[in-house]
């Protein structure tokens, strides 16, 4: 459920100026857990240091979490089974697209505060008991 209200907020900042999502370069916070926030309309996609993601789908209706990876493409698998949830692959106009979960998907420019927010996220993921302990 945190997670949930946590990326509810990061929707509704996600049209803030500040530094590009994972902020370096720009002096993101030391705690900043985000490496990379892609949005597109009402949807968001945070990529994690962790090497985990939360992504809210349908304006909020969807929620996703898991891990991925980037090899050839960006490939998310679901927390809990480790399934296929989605692979983004470069399009023509510049954006990521799926077959799973849609296209037009691109890099979000966040404020300190939002990033703060997606960061929360990322950190929510570790709480989770699909989580792997390290």
């Amino acid at each position: 459920m945190r997670t949930l209200a946590a990326l509810a907020v990061l929707a509704s900042l996600l049209v803030l100026p500040g530094c590009p999502a994972g902020g370096f370069g720009c002096g993101a916070p030391d705690d900043t857990a985000a490496v990379m926030v892609l949005g597109r309309e009402d949807d968001t996609l945070v990529l994690c240091v962790n090497d985990g993601y939360a992504a809210t789908l349908d304006g909020g209706a969807r929620v996703l979490e898991g891990r991925y990876a980037w090899e050839d493409e960006l490939r998310g698998t679901d927390g809990a089974t480790g399934a296929a949830a989605f692979s983004l692959r470069w399009a023509e106009n510049g954006s990521l697209s799926s077959d799973a979960i849609g296209g037009g998907w691109r890099e979000v420019v966040l404020d300190e505060v939002a990033l703060h927010y997606a960061g929360v996220a990322c950190t929510d993921l570790e709480t989770r008991s699909w989580w792997p302990s390290r």
